[in-house]
């Protein structure tokens, strides 16, 4: 192929003229055709580009590509005389290569247009979550997603309750606060992706439950540091995790009868001697659940202690051998009784004592006697 030849004719004749043999020569030049040449295209084709990498079998140079062209169903995309790399295009979409091969071989100008269709590549939609957590008071989410392809928006978060939106947020992550406590809710997170597939933005969502933390009701007693049979002193002991106690007010009663109060946290009420009493702590709370605020009573009885008995002597009648005592005992409470009456001289012991008349006999006279009474008695105070 593509070869120049000559061919050589020669001719004799003999015209009887007396010139003899004479010869006639005829040349003809020519060249042969070139092969025709072979081209086809492989390609390297991504989400948003396609690089077209002709394959081209010109074994007599009979041409060159002039351009390669990309289609779009019948829309001129691009035309390129190199490179042949064509971008920015969209995903997951059909289009056609043509490439244009100028040539000739020998026999005057043609052209080969080799055509192809391709499809780029399909890109993906966004994986996405919300992380949460949750206090008595307050839901925290985190918006997380997988996304190589850059092509995912937050379009806002909303916080629902009972399929009514109480509360929006634009931000990947973000808390929500003054809330219910043990309640439930959920966070909704619409969001919006482009595949650049030619379709435009889509809208989506994800959406995921929780559960607010419940609040610790408070826990209430009384501490008395003060405790005798006139007076009782002390103050509220309080567990209040969540800070949620209000006093309302400190009662003191005797049986059913009111009989005093006070609206601090601490006490100091009169008291009569020997009473049962009742300590009663009226207080309120809120659990911030969307229930009605709790009253609650708490009682704390006890008994007053009993009045400390009095006891004194005194003698009457006293004579050279025998004397009468005077005992006179100051017991409000009964609390005791009379349990000896001893006499002594010196510290010498010398008798008991009647405890019926206190008369005390058989004396020896001008002498020094001392009389111990023992009076033994509970007051109920431990």
């Amino acid at each position: 192929s593509n070869t120049n030849y000559k061919v050589v004719v020669t001719y004799s004749y003999d015209l009887n003229d007396g010139r003899g043999v004479q010869e006639i020569k005829r040349e003809l030049t020519f060249t042969t055709l070139k092969k025709t040449p072979v081209v086809i295209t492989n390609e390297i084709i991504n989400k948003s580009s396609i690089k077209v990498v002709p394959v081209v079998n010109d074994l007599d140079s009979a041409g060159s590509i002039s351009k390669v062209e990309l289609y779009k169903g019948a829309e001129l995309v691009a035309s390129l005389t190199e490179g042949f790399e064509f971008s920015d295009l969209l995903s997951n979409t059909i289009y056609v290569i043509k490439l244009y091969y100028d040539y000739d071989i020998n026999n005057g100008a043609d052209q080969l247009v080799v055509t192809k269709e391709v499809k780029t590549l399909e890109k993906s939609a966004p994986s996405v979550d919300v992380e949460l957590t949750s206090t008595n008071g307050s839901i925290s989410y985190n918006v997380v997603y997988s996304n190589t392809d850059d092509s995912f928006g937050i379009d806002s978060v909303e916080l629902i309750k009972n399929g009514v939106v109480v509360n929006t947020s634009e931000l990947a992550k973000d808390k929500f606060d003054e809330l219910l406590s043990n309640s439930i809710y959920s966070v909704k997170v619409n969001y919006v992706y482009d595949l650049h597939d030619g379709q435009g933005e889509r809208n989506s969502f994800v959406t995921k439950e929780i559960s607010t933390l419940t609040k610790t009701s408070p826990v209430v007693g009384v501490n008395v540091t003060i405790l005798s049979s006139s007076q009782v002193v002390g103050s509220i002991v309080l567990n209040d995790i969540d800070n949620i106690f209000e006093l309302v007010n400190i009662s003191l009663y005797n049986g059913e009868e009111f009989v005093s109060s006070s609206i601090e946290t601490t006490f100091d009420f009169s008291l009569l001697p020997n009473v049962r009493y009742s300590i009663v702590v009226n207080y309120k709370y809120d659990l911030n659940d969307g229930t009605s605020v709790v009253n609650q009573l708490y009682t704390y009885t006890f008994t007053s202690a009993k009045d400390v008995p009095t006891v004194s002597l005194d003698v009457y009648n006293i004579e050279a051998n025998k004397v009468t005592l005077g005992v006179d005992v100051v017991d409000n409470c009964l609390t005791g009784t009379i349990k000896s009456i001893k006499l002594y001289s010196g510290s010498t012991y010398i008798k008991d004592i009647s405890l019926v008349d206190y008369e005390i006999t058989n004396l020896t006279s001008n002498t020094n006697y001392k009389v111990v009474v023992t009076y033994s008695y509970d007051l109920n105070d431990g």
